[in-house]
């Protein structure tokens, strides 16, 4: 009987610690609803995928056997706007992080972080360029996102001189235009008006 007394308790310590070190409680949060827009032309993006994501746990054990991401997602419709329900099966008994997630063709992924502790984001994770994280302490009833477009962002990553950087783009650039132009900015400068030119000329 003892044994088992002790094994409860440690069970309720560890438990204790993983809230006391950034747990909250479930279910996943929500609803959310919002728009999204373009952040240069305020215009709204159809289409972009939105994304809640919540890291849950089947026991104490933080990296114990049993723990999974659960996911909930939907997209804007044609004016821009979002509304992502209250996810509502989930097991589990705490989750110990929170992301909401926006990507949309041709533009940066925003990502939302819930941190309530106000606890600041690592520097490479703020000056990666190819994703834009913020971290919040709460989540606003209604959410106002604006995407940043990718091409300028892509562009002066060529023009960087990181090669790790360079390669991203390289390959974000080829799939989003059409063509290789390799770490040419100038030929990308290029290739990008004449798709504009097409694009607006098919209009």
């Amino acid at each position: 009987m003892t044994k088992i007394i002790r094994f409860i308790f440690m069970l309720c310590l560890i438990a204790a610690i993983g809230v006391v070190g950034g747990c909250y409680s479930v279910p996943l949060p929500g609803p959310f609803e919002g728009r999204v827009t373009d952040n240069q032309s305020g215009r709204p993006v159809a289409g972009a995928e939105v994304e809640a994501e919540s890291w849950c746990h089947d026991n104490p054990l933080p990296d114990g056997p049993g723990s999974f991401f659960v996911r909930s997602n939907t997209k804007t419709d044609k004016s821009g706007f979002f509304r992502l329900e209250k996810e509502t099966r989930r097991g589990g008994l705490f989750g110990c992080s929170f992301a909401l997630k926006i990507n949309a063709e041709s533009y940066i992924p925003t990502n939302l972080l819930y941190e309530p502790k106000g606890f600041p984001l690592p520097p490479e994770t703020v000056a990666f360029p190819f994703i834009n994280t913020s971290a919040l302490k709460e989540f606003p009833a209604k959410l106002e996102i604006q995407l940043e477009p990718a091409m300028p962002v892509l562009l002066k990553a060529i023009k960087s001189g990181n090669p790790m950087y360079q390669r991203t783009a390289r390959e974000k650039l080829t799939k989003l235009i059409g063509i290789d132009c390799g770490y040419d900015s100038d030929k990308w400068e290029k290739a990008l008006t004449a798709k504009e030119s097409g694009s607006a000329a098919k209009n």
